[in-house]
């Protein structure tokens, strides 16, 4: 069976008992795990049996350097695969013996399973299909293929972090390989700092959202922290990718739960700034990201680019 490395990025996680029972999840699953640190201090990791490799640039590099990193020493160690994760990511059980058995397609870059933040009441579980083929993975969970990720160039790094996921697929879709997602495999995440509102006031919110079809009204059950240097980087993200792919096709907008860049305002920007306590810093970080958004310098990506990306790809 393939053997399948782990790779957890990790932030500042502290003494978070979230953190270390993710951690111990990744620990009893994979042989080898190559822990990026991208905290302000060295963070304690156990002492692992031999299977941890440290990896740090001693600063906050991003996400999309910390997996580039990850990825090129696993294919330097021989793996073929890496399951990237976050963490606060818990991994069921034998997770890695799931993922190796669907790994026989060879125009597969990724395999992924279903996602769930168990705090949030309105998610549900997929049931069927047991499998399916989707255009995005988010970047926890996901076992992407090395080989794969060097085709395209890895991860775009100048993104430092949101939206590195919609953009890495996307070029993967492009390039013709499939991800697969295994709906019977699920990945416990959690996505931001939420508090949940009363039942009453949940349900009130879910039965709007299922009363008008979208789901983006059930969110208004919770209380959500809002960081402004997200905001950020979110609002200058969505429009980078948005002009690399341009005629392409619309990308980013579906994390939002938007179809195009008027909802991403509407679900995004306004929800930040209406729930925000610092509300001038969020509305400072969407004009800074928006203009870094669109001063960046960029070249539409497209098969010749892509190419030469791989003939000149190299960290």
């Amino acid at each position: 069976m393939t053997a399948i490395a782990a790779g957890v990025v990790v932030y500042n996680p502290g003494e978070s008992p979230r953190f270390q029972t993710a951690f111990a999840s990744v620990m009893a699953n994979f042989e080898r795990i190559y822990v990026f640190d991208n905290s302000s201090q060295p963070v304690k990791l156990p002492a692992g049996d031999g299977k941890i490799v440290y990896l740090t640039a001693g600063e906050n590099v991003g996400i999309a350097r910390a997996l580039n990193q990850i990825m090129l020493a696993a294919k330097q160690d021989g793996y073929d695969w890496v399951v990237t994760l976050d963490q606060d990511s818990v991994v069921p059980a034998k997770i890695a013996m799931a993922l190796a058995q669907n790994l026989t397609d060879t125009k597969l870059a990724i395999v992924c399973p279903q996602v769930v933040d168990y705090r949030r009441q309105y998610q549900t579980v997929v049931t069927s299909p047991a499998s399916e083929f989707v255009e995005r993975a988010i970047t926890s969970g996901s076992c992407t293929s090395v080989a794969a990720w060097e085709k395209v160039g890895g991860f775009d790094e100048w993104m430092f972090i949101d939206l590195v996921d919609n953009e890495f697929c996307k070029r993967l879709i492009l390039a013709g390989y499939r991800i697969l997602q295994l709906n019977k495999v699920i990945l416990d995440q959690e996505y931001g700092e939420i508090q949940a509102k009363s039942v009453t006031v949940q349900h009130f919110w879910q039965g709007i959202a299922r009363l008008l079809g979208n789901q983006n009204f059930a969110k208004l059950g919770y209380r959500k922290a809002v960081n402004p240097v997200r905001v950020y980087y979110c609002n200058r993200n969505v429009i980078y990718v948005n002009r690399k792919f341009k005629g392409q096709g619309m990308i980013g907008y579906d994390s939002f739960g938007a179809k195009s860049y008027a909802g991403f305002w509407l679900t995004f920007n306004l929800a930040s700034f209406l729930r925000a306590q610092d509300k001038l810093s969020v509305i400072k970080a969407i004009i800074k990201g928006r203009r870094d958004g669109r001063k960046q310098a960029v070249l539409p990506w497209h098969t010749e680019r892509k190419r030469r990306r791989e003939k000149n790809f190299n960290y």
